[in-house]
């Protein structure tokens, strides 16, 4: 499901499309498991494709500059390795 939205919603390609759900998954397990204090939601995935469909911004830098901007400062270092893990 979130796939076909940020699909229907980003020009990303099918593996962009893939890293990014793999992030979001990661990231919203942490949180369930209370390691992230800072949901991610299904706007800031968007922000993220929308940034990345640009040519002078990869999608890992685009994660990095939308989601560090949006989580708390204790959450930015699990931020951080999980966008070095997934993406």
């Amino acid at each position: 499901l979130l796939a076909e939205q940020l699909g229907d919603d980003t020009l990303l390609d099918e593996a962009e499309l893939s890293q990014l759900c793999g992030l979001a998954a990661e990231l919203r397990d942490r949180h369930r498991a209370s390691d992230l204090r800072t949901p991610v939601t299904t706007r800031e995935l968007l922000k993220v494709g929308k940034l990345a469909e640009t040519e002078t911004m990869e999608l890992s830098a685009a994660a990095r500059t939308v989601l560090l901007g949006h989580v708390g400062e204790s959450d930015e270092r699990l931020v951080e390795d999980a966008i070095d893990a997934v993406l």
